[in-house]
């Protein structure tokens, strides 16, 4: 730094010498006000402000500037140049503002604001959706939910003046589409109407009336899940009953009415009727009723635990939504299930690991995806030589719907196969699968 300024600024920053700071200033005021007016296109106000500006800042900074020891007029010129886009951003949004005030003032002045309205809400919202998500979330945000800029810059991640210059694309955007339906209008403009009509006040008390509703019917609907096909003024309760890998699982959907309860309960509590042997001879069955599978004693356990169930909601107890039978502990063979030919590699021992080429997701069996029950299913398998599955089985599950929709699946399922020695082998692979409501990911 020149021994003058330095001296001069350190003489203002310790003791408070206005002469000093004055001194420097008359050595540099030429250097910031031509840069300032360069960079504000010759406004020579907003010249004076940028370089009032330059100064106010060294005259706060002088003691830092001067213990800087760096030459004082490259310190000048880089402040002035921030100082003056400051001004000349500040600038565009005042005549900005400016504009749109002017542009309200005409529209409210005489009928042309109506007459632009009228003009334009048949068409609006068919030519917001032909704008792209960005154009048409600025509008939104700006005229439908009414917020101001920083509000917008806020929602968007944006800085204030970049949620500005979206608002204003998009507004260009809409008017373009706009005068493709023979609307003719500017941005400033239809920017105007939108800040006026676009938002319409509702009815008195129709928040309250809507609210009330659809938390009423919102309720109604979580009872009743996805198998709200029935009316409420219909049946309330389904039992959907699913014989799955061998076990019968009982899934229940909480009732309103007690008399169905009872009803269930009777159906329960009554063991099913088996075929009895027909008369060879005559022909004739000895039992009226329709022939029916031999209940186990797993069977037999699952009903008692139904039973006792729907007891406890006769009595107010609190049932849980679903009951579902756990899996049998053992792992259950693919009924049509391949088997593997020739010695069965792990994973650790081939050279190349086999490869997935096809594999279709498992389907959600629709009675637990109706009433919102996630499970999750273990099934081992070898992929053979030629990239088929085959000894596939079910190690564990949730639920045995789930494991026999995805046995189905992965019986379906192609690899390219693991090799030792560079030769197709066989190896055993256990894959988990997951069923959840709110997600795509399935393993």
């Amino acid at each position: 730094m020149h021994d003058d300024d330095a001296r001069d600024l350190q003489r203002f920053a310790n003791d408070g010498d206005e002469a000093a700071f004055a001194a420097v200033v008359q050595r540099h005021l030429g250097l910031v006000y031509s840069a300032a007016l360069r960079q504000v296109n010759g406004d020579a106000h907003l010249a004076h402000d940028v370089a009032q500006s330059v100064f106010t800042d060294l005259a706060r900074k002088a003691g830092e500037v001067a213990a800087r020891g760096a030459p004082l007029p490259g310190w000048l010129y880089t402040s002035t140049h921030y100082a003056a886009a400051k001004a000349v951003r500040a600038e565009q949004r005042r005549r900005r503002r400016e504009q749109e005030a002017h542009a309200m003032e005409e529209l409210h002045s005489d009928d042309s604001h109506d007459a632009a309205w009228a003009q334009l809400r048949p068409h609006l919202d068919a030519m917001m959706q032909r704008l792209d998500r960005s154009d048409r979330e600025a509008i939104l945000q700006r005229f439908f939910a009414g917020r101001n800029f920083p509000e917008m810059a806020a929602a968007l991640g944006v800085t204030e003046s970049g949620a500005r210059m979206r608002v204003d694309r998009a507004l260009e955007k809409l008017r373009v589409l706009l005068e493709g339906r023979g609307i003719r209008s500017s941005a400033a403009v239809l920017g105007g109407v939108l800040a006026t009509e676009a938002l319409a006040a509702p009815p008195a008390g129709l928040a309250a009336a809507i609210t009330s509703t659809a938390l009423a019917q919102a309720g109604g609907a979580a009872a009743a899940g996805a198998l709200g096909l029935f009316g409420m003024t219909k049946i309330q309760t389904i039992i959907l009953a699913t014989a799955a890998a061998g076990g019968l699982a009982v899934v229940g959907v909480e009732m309103r009415a007690p008399r169905q309860v009872r009803a269930e309960l009777a159906a329960v509590a009554t063991p099913p009727a088996v075929e009895q042997p027909a008369d060879r001879a005559g022909g004739a069955d000895t039992n009226p009723a329709r022939a029916l599978p031999e209940i186990g004693d797993d069977a037999v356990a699952r009903l008692r635990a139904e039973k006792a169930r729907l007891q406890a909601r006769l009595q107010g107890a609190p049932p849980p939504l679903v009951q579902v039978a756990s899996a049998p502990p053992a792992a259950r063979p693919s009924a049509d299930a391949k088997s593997a030919s020739g010695p069965v590699f792990d994973m650790k021992e081939l050279d190349v690991t086999p490869q997935p080429i096809e594999r279709k997701p498992p389907a959600y069996p629709f009675a637990l995806k109706a009433l919102g029950v996630p499970g999750e299913v273990m099934v081992s398998f070898v992929v053979t030589g030629s990239g088929d599955v085959a000894d596939l089985r079910v190690e564990d599950t949730s639920h045995p719907a789930f494991g026999e929709v995805a046995l189905q699946a992965v019986a379906q399922w192609k690899f390219a196969p693991g090799q030792k020695d560079g030769v197709p082998v066989n190896v055993r692979l256990r894959q988990p699968l997951k069923f959840a409501l709110h997600t795509e990911e399935w393993f």
